[in-house]
């Protein structure tokens, strides 16, 4: 549906105004679908964009911002991370008890 600033607000000036009326807005079925997605089309483009322009101009980024973890501005990860931590302690843990158990078993227990 079609949205126009209210009576009122066109009354004050604080509507925009095009040949004596408000101006209509229309944004379809859905404002959110018109617009979803056109933000990160436009940065994507822009990047984009930059990136042509610094190759042909012959700039280059900074040595310091490329590294194992990082790619410029992008994360491309490591081998260890929070989840693989937790996995070797969760199977570490159990090993070091059974294999003080066992190598302390007639000496401290049992």
């Amino acid at each position: 549906p079609a949205r126009r600033a209210p009576a009122a607000a066109a009354q004050r000036g604080g509507g925009k105004k095009r040949g004596g009326a408000a101006k209509r807005v229309s944004y379809g079925d859905s404002w959110f679908d018109a617009t979803n997605g056109a933000a990160a089309k436009t940065v994507a483009q822009q990047i984009g964009r930059r990136v042509v322009e610094d190759r042909k101009a012959g700039r280059v980024d900074r040595a310091d911002l490329y590294t194992d973890n990082w790619d410029g501005s992008e994360y491309k990860g490591s081998k260890w991370n929070f989840a693989t931590l937790l996995g070797v302690l969760f199977i570490a843990t159990p090993l070091a008890g059974l294999a003080f158990a066992y190598f302390s078993y007639g000496v401290l227990w049992g």
